[in-house]
């Protein structure tokens, strides 16, 4: 069984293999196979009546064959193509046959049109299938025994000679057209084995129009039949064969070869002839398709050919009759601009041979029309060179160094060149295939230049440069090469510092300004250098050509080479005002400033030459300044006498000379600032301090100093240690410093001494200064210093008070210090030589912003120097106790609860303290008329605390912690305040109205309003410390800074301010204002204040000021009530309200004890500092139960009694400290929720003979307090001083007259039951 199916299995592999044999091959040779089928039965016929019959047979031949079906020679003639062109030896395959593959047939066309070459058949495939020459493949291959064959659809015709392939394709008509016109057709059918690169119509359409056209007239004939054969090569060429041709291929033009280019399966002859097509099969060669005309490279479309196509012939006659004909025939990329014929022929006919040949070269253009056409519209110039040289005559250069230029514009309207306007449309002259250039018409002849530099300076009023290029030498424009003068206006010069521009003008006279003026000149002056506006941005030499933001107006700058040169930053650029003016023999820019060089060495000599100052000139030259004036390692700021002022102050010090007439160098050495460049503008409405360079041995060496301020509204004037000068000329820069030039001489100052004295509002000062030079008493303690000799001979700063700070301390203090007691001399000269100080301190030293310092005074005595805030002075003491020292009693405690209201208003005495913090309180406090202290509560807990000390009113204190609290607090004389806050903890703080803040704006002086600097809270501690004597002014502890100067500081802040560095300066704390610094001396230097300085170590106590304001009877009081002690130390402050004699005169108080004399003392006295009275205000008297309140304006006091009466709620329970004179207020309940003390005051009503006011005539602070002097004694009733003793007394001596009256009477009425009891009882 196994046999049996291996049998059959190989039966039937053989009968597949048969039948794969069969079907494939026909069993026999070509011919045989052609004969098979029916379809191929002409082929087969035409085969056996050819050459080939015995070929086909032969078997040991292999063909492949393209067959055409019978139907593919229907329609044809009888005249079939030679069978050969179907036969090819070579072994195809069906996957052998790719698009554009050649096959060599056995086909050689007759006459060798090939050469030794067969015809090629070429296949080409696409979608629709394969095809050979134009015949599709309709099947195969189909195998014989000597070949192969395919069938396709039709006969394969022989091709056409290439001049009938050429003309059969629309994209070569203008080939063709152009091949037919020189008759070239004929040599493309007659000429065998050729190639053809057939340019395509729009290969045509990118040439040149103009060279089209050319080629098309009888004068380009010659080119056009060059370029045709440039596109026929004598051999044929096939695409299969590009990669082995070499780069150069020879043409049928002679001797014209041209470049082939074959990388990555692209073709390119010529250099941008691209094959686009390949292998076009002719009868005699092989076409292909190129997208560009390839043109000779020998050709050139000259512009003597493209005028001559254009009808210009008379622009080339011109030409050639000029010598220049040479031009249009040049290898070069020009354009030449034609102007109309009779414009020409005008323009030359008046010209001689240089002139019209300058006019014809100057239409000879280095540029395109692309170029042209790159310029954006808008009027923006573009220099064009042209074939024009400029004229050289230095004779520097053998041959041409520049050519002259058209300045061409693009506007909308088209372009313009200088004035003339071009016809053609740019845009339609397409880039040229040749290099060597174009042309364009234009309406009129480019005229060049005629004048030369110098006139068209001339022309265009540039007349200051262009003498002074003639004063830098007389030949200038005869011996200059072609240059670019960039040359500053008129107006340019005129705007120059009129030191420089006089200096420049000396050059004529001074070698050393000429030499500077050549400097100058260089800058403007390019030799052989032309720079056009097209040019920038350039930067030639020293010079930059740039635009503003690269598109803007035209600048030119210098190159910086020296940043340091002050005057060359300021004028190291100018802007172009008028650019590209042309000349003959170069061009011209105008500019609105004259630049200067860097390395300009102007310095303050020559700036005051420029000035023709020529008297300090000369003699600066001879002293030790000129180094330093021509050096550059300084700078100075000199204000230089005119030479007028100069003449006349020399002839007032040849007659009034004196030993103490500086020489010229010193005084010319002090009007010079050293280290200093200030402008005038520098010093508009401030005041400076300048270091001249004059040395004296009065200030030990130093240099002197000047002082000087200008106002701010730019009058012109200076002063200058006080002495109003003009300003003549000012700014006046040079390199290393500044002039300004004044119409007077400033001499140094004298002493200081001198100065005070000749300024005259310093004579109260000197009056004093001279009391105590004549009188030794009170020199002592190291204060014997001769004060003025001091001032004349010494090394001092002096802190001068003016007339008018004099006149603003009170009456009482000046009485005291001039009474010429021993201790008021002592006191005045302690106060004087606290002024002075034996050094320099100029305001340059003084503190900072928010700084301070100190400085030892003459007097030993450290003074304090602040700026920009009031300074924190010591505290002073704290309150008084509310008893002189002789009252002290008892104290006697009383208990009560809310059930005893009645018994609680009735042991409440006379004046009543609530609850105040024990540390600190607040002096400050509004005015009132009545005053409710009232304390609300939201929380659940208050604690107050209480501490009495018998020597010191205690103060209490009150804490209060609450989520949100409203406190509202008033004590006697203290106007509600209300504080609402939402933090967690708030600390309030209460008023004592006893103790007020000062407001020395609205202190009432009897002499004049004392000096104002704002008002200030103070904080004051319990530790006793003396005040400052004598001062009107306010203290705080919290510093309230000055505001510092603002970014733009206006004027009236300086005058406000008064002194450089921002705030103003305080001494002595805030005792005393520096409002003028630095008015200079000879021997040191003075600052003006506004109140005198009392140092600390001086006490002016209120028994002084009271000597002072001639208060005996005052005095006398203080005396009898033994209180002349408590108000003579500095231990404790008090406010006295003294009656004056007048006052006493009328008042009589001997009948009175040392306790009534207290009261009344402590009547007219308030514990602490007032310096100033309210209106309206309440202050509270030592003596309890009464207050007195500021009359009307401040100007008088008023006294009042005052009731009192508490409300406590039914919570409360209240704890009474009772004493004579304080009765203090505990809450004993931490539960209470409100207590009300309510101090009415009655109103002011002068006919109940409740009140008694009297009027404020003096006023003055004191070591210790204040005094105000008042022209009555305060009272209220007649009774008002009768001790409460006598009151008891007299009421118990009333009370026993009245009882012995009654037992009298009693006795008297029942004298006769007693007679009759007595009878009884007998």
């Amino acid at each position: 069984g196994m046999t049996t199916h291996s049998s059959i299995f190989v039966l039937v592999i053989i009968s597949l293999s048969l039948f794969f044999f069969v079907t494939t091959t026909t069993g026999a040779n070509l011919q045989v196979a052609f004969s098979s089928e029916p379809q191929l039965s002409t082929f087969a016929n035409q085969i056996s009546t050819s050459s080939l019959a015995d070929q086909v047979n032969n078997p040991a031949d292999f063909y492949t064959v393209f067959a055409p079906v019978n139907d593919g020679y229907s329609g044809q003639s009888s005249q079939y193509p030679d069978v050969r062109i179907y036969f090819t030896i070579e072994d195809l395959a069906d996957s052998d046959l790719t698009d554009g593959l050649l096959i060599s047939t056995l086909f050689y066309p007759p006459g060798d049109t090939l050469g030794d070459l067969s015809q090629k058949l070429k296949i080409t495939v696409n979608s629709t299938g394969k095809f050979v020459s134009g015949s599709q493949i309709l099947s195969g291959p189909h195998l014989a025994d000597n070949g192969q064959y395919y069938i396709v659809d039709r006969i394969i015709a022989l091709p056409q000679t290439l001049d009938k392939v050429i003309q059969a394709n629309n994209n070569y008509s203008t080939f063709y057209q152009l091949l037919n016109s020189v008759n070239l057709v004929n040599f493309l059918a007659d000429t065998p084995s050729i190639t053809v690169f057939a340019p395509l119509n729009t290969g045509f359409q990118s040439l040149d129009p103009h060279f089209l056209q050319y080629l098309q007239t009888p004068a380009g004939n010659d080119d056009l039949v060059s370029i045709l054969r440039s596109h026929i090569i004598p051999v044929p060429i096939y695409s299969q064969d590009f990669a082995s041709i070499p780069t150069s291929i020879e043409t049928t033009n002679p001797e014209t070869p041209v470049s082939f280019n074959y990388q990555s399966g692209t073709a390119v002859v010529q250099g941008k002839s691209q094959v686009v097509s390949q292998d076009v099969l002719g009868a005699n060669g092989v076409v292909f398709s190129v997208n560009n005309v390839i043109v000779p490279q020998n050709l050139l479309f000259t512009l003597r050919k493209q005028l001559t196509q254009n009808n210009q012939t008379y622009f080339v006659t011109a030409c050639d009759k000029a010598s220049i004909g040479n031009l249009l025939d040049t290898f070069a990329p020009i354009l030449v601009v034609v102007p109309p014929q009779d414009s020409l022929t005008n323009a030359l006919g008046s010209a001689d041979s240089v002139g019209a040949r300058s006019i014809l070269l100057y239409h000879f253009l280095n540029s395109t029309p692309s170029a042209l056409l790159s310029l954006p519209t808008g009027g923006k110039t573009l220099r064009v060179p042209t074939a024009l040289a400029l004229v050289d005559l230095s004779n520097s250069a053998p041959a041409p160094v520049a050519y002259q230029s058209v300045l061409v514009a693009r506007f909308s309207s088209g372009f313009t060149l200088n004035q003339a306007h071009l016809r053609d449309n740019l845009a339609n002259i397409p880039p040229s295939s040749f290099p060597n250039g174009a042309i364009a018409s234009i309406d009129q002849v480019l005229t060049p230049p005629l004048e030369s530099s110098e006139e068209v300076l001339a022309h265009n009023n540039i007349n200051t440069f262009s003498s002074l290029l003639k004063s830098s030498n007389p030949k200038f424009f005869d011996e200059s090469p072609p240059s670019t003068y960039l040359a500053p206006l008129d107006s340019a010069f005129a705007a120059l510092p009129q030191s420089l521009r006089g200096y420049l003008m000396q050059s004529t006279n001074n070698s050393i300004a000429l030499e500077d003026l050549r400097k100058i000149l260089n800058l403007h002056v390019l030799p052989n250098v032309l720079l056009y506006s097209s040019d920038a941005p350039t930067t030639r030499g020293s010079i930059t050509l740039s635009r503003v933001d690269g598109v803007g107006a035209l600048t030119v700058q210098v190159v910086q080479t020296n940043q340091t040169n002050p005057l060359s930053q300021s004028a190291s650029s100018s802007d172009v005002v008028q650019n590209d003016l042309l000349a003959s023999d170069g061009v011209v820019h105008t500019l609105s400033s004259v630049l200067i060089p860097t390395d300009l060495n102007l310095n303050v000599v020559k700036t005051m030459i420029g000035l023709q100052l020529f008297s300090i000139v000369d003699a600066v030259v001879g002293s030790s300044l000129y180094s330093n004036f021509t050096s550059q390692d300084g700078v100075f700021t000199v204000f230089a006498p005119s030479d007028s002022a100069l003449k006349a102050y020399q002839n007032s010090s040849n007659t009034n000379a004196t030993t103490t007439t500086p020489s010229f160098e010193d005084l010319f050495k002090y009007h010079v600032m050293s280290g200093a460049l200030l402008a005038i503008n520098d010093f508009k409405g401030k005041t400076l301090v300048l270091t001249s360079a004059l040395k004296l041995s009065s200030l030990n060496g130093q240099n002197q100093k000047l002082r000087i301020s200008a106002p701010s509204n730019g009058t012109g004037k200076l002063i200058i240690n006080g002495r109003i000068v003009s300003v003549l000329s000012s700014n006046n820069t040079a390199t290393n410093g500044v002039i300004h030039v004044i119409d007077g001489v400033i001499t140094p100052p004298g002493n200081a001494y001198e100065v005070l004295k000749a300024a005259g509002n310093y004579s109260t000062f000197l009056r004093v200064v001279d009391l105590l030079s004549n009188s030794s008493s009170g020199a002592g303690d190291g204060e014997s210093t001769d004060l003025k000799g001091l001032l004349q001979n010494q090394l001092v700063t002096v802190f001068a008070p003016t007339d008018a700070a004099f006149a603003n301390v009170p009456n009482g203090t000046i009485g005291y210090l001039l009474s010429g007691a021993p201790d008021a001399l002592a006191d005045l000269r302690a106060i004087i030589s606290f002024h002075l100080n034996r050094s320099l301190i100029y305001s340059s030293q003084f503190p900072g912003y928010g700084d301070s310092r100190e400085i030892e005074m003459v007097n030993d005595q450290p003074l304090l120097m602040s700026r920009g805030v009031v300074e924190d002075l010591p505290p002073p003491p704290p309150p008084p106790p509310t008893s002189l020292p002789i009252l002290d009693d008892p104290d006697l405690e009383v208990n009560a609860t809310s059930e005893h209201v009645d018994e609680i208003e009735g042991l409440l005495p006379r004046r009543l303290r609530q609850v105040q913090d024990l540390e600190e309180y607040d002096y400050e406090s509004d005015s009132t008329s009545s005053a409710t202290t009232t304390t609300t509560t939201t929380t659940t807990t208050t604690t107050t605390t209480t501490d009495v000390d018998t020597e010191t009113e205690a103060v209490p204190a009150t804490t209060t912690e609450t989520a949100t609290e409203t406190t509202t607090t008033t004590e006697t004389g203290t106007a509600p305040s209300t504080t609402t806050g939402t933090s967690s903890e708030t600390e309030t703080t209460t008023t004592i109205g006893a103790v007020t803040g000062i407001d020395t704006s609205t202190a009432f002086v009897s002499s004049s309003a004392s000096p104002t600097n704002g008002t200030a809270s103070i904080l004051i501690s319990t530790s006793p410390v003396p005040s400052m004597a004598g001062s009107q002014m306010s203290t705080s502890s919290n510093p309230t800074p000055t505001a510092p100067p603002p970014a733009a500081a206006t004027e009236e802040w300086y005058q406000q301010m008064s002194l450089t560095g921002g705030g103003q300066v305080f001494l002595n704390g805030n005792q005393s204002r520096v409002t003028e610094a630095d008015r200079v001396a000879s021997n040191g230097v003075i600052h003006t204040i506004d109140y005198p300085l009392f140092p600390t170590n001086i006490l002016l106590t209120i028994i002084k000021l009271l000597r002072g304001f001639g208060a005996t009877g005052m005095i006398d009081l203080l005396t009898s009530a033994q209180q002349d002690e408590a108000f003579s130390n500095g231990q404790h402050q008090y406010t006295l309200f003294a009656p004056n004699n007048r006052a006493f005169s009328n008042y009589s108080y001997g009948n009175l004890s040392i306790t009534d004399l207290t009261d009344l003392i402590r009547l007219h006295t308030v514990p602490g500092m007032i310096s100033s009275i309210e209106e309206n205000k309440t202050y509270t008297p030592l003596l309890p139960g009464y207050i007195l309140v500021g009359g009307p304006n401040g100007k008088s006091i008023i006294i009042r009694n005052i009731t009192y009466h508490v409300s406590v709620s039914n919570e409360a329970s209240v704890h009474l400290v009772h004493s004579r004179n304080e009765t203090v207020l505990y809450n004993d309940n931490p539960n209470t929720k409100t207590v009300t003390v309510t101090h009415p005051v009655p109103p002011r009503d002068p006919l109940s003979g409740r009140v008694a006011e009297a009027n404020i005539v003096g006023s003055a602070d004191a070591s210790n307090g204040h005094v105000f002097l008042i022209d009555g004694v305060l009272e209220e009733g007649n009774s008002l001083f009768i001790n409460e003793s006598r009151y008891v007394a007299a009421f118990l001596l009333a009370l026993l007259v009245i009882v012995v009256i009654a037992l009298a009477m009693w006795l008297w009425t029942n004298r006769h039951s007693f007679q009759q009891q007595r009878l009884f009882e007998d």
